[in-house]
């Protein structure tokens, strides 16, 4: 994940604040950074619908080099 993301959740409230050790330290806590990431996990399963997939063309190279 990049810091440019996570700072985007942090704004958007979808993560806790980290904790400021010193003016370029930042800290967050792991556990609740856990809690925070299984929410969104949560919130996004419940956005998508389950729908069946197109027909995909098979591709002759995925024999040959599997």
């Amino acid at each position: 994940m990049s810091e440019s993301q996570l700072r985007q959740w942090v704004s958007e409230g979808k993560v806790h604040r980290p904790y400021r050790l010193r003016k370029n330290v930042v800290l967050f806590d792991a556990a609740t950074l856990a809690t925070d990431w299984d929410r969104m996990k949560e919130e996004a399963e419940g956005s998508f619908t389950l729908n069946p997939a197109p027909e995909i063309e098979r591709n002759p190279w995925d024999e040959a080099l599997g």
